[in-house]
């Protein structure tokens, strides 16, 4: 009798742990995805054209006339920011991969003129 008990039990946690990972499997958003991140003590405007100019990047700005390049900046409580580089849709809103992340102590003089006190910059 033990013994059922014990296979039952098994059985059990066994479906728990099946149901647990499937839900977390299937619950992912497919809008959810990992932005490389990238830390610096400092981000320039160079470092934010050579990111566009990568081929690949290129290719998918060039693909639509509906897609331009996009910087924004978010401050954190450290002092430091995070910019973050990604190619925007106009047509149905949405942004296109690739994305990439700088968390940076400060932005070079270039780059923080054409920030000022704006949260985003549309690259032309």
């Amino acid at each position: 009798m033990r013994t059922l008990i014990a296979v039952i039990a098994l059985v059990i946690i066994a479906i728990i742990v099946i149901a647990v990972v499937l839900v977390k499997k299937f619950s992912r958003s497919p809008f959810i995805v990992e932005i490389e991140t990238e830390k610096r003590e400092t981000l320039a405007l160079s470092d934010v054209i050579t990111f566009f100019k990568q081929p690949d990047v290129m290719a998918k700005l060039q693909a639509s006339e509906n897609r331009m390049a996009v910087a924004t900046k978010e401050k954190c409580e450290s002092g430091s920011c995070v910019i973050t580089l990604c190619i925007y849709d106009k047509s149905d809103s949405r942004l296109a991969l690739p994305l990439k992340r700088f968390e940076v102590s400060k932005l070079a003089d270039d780059l923080s003129s054409l920030f000022g006190d704006k949260e985003m910059l549309v690259l032309q």
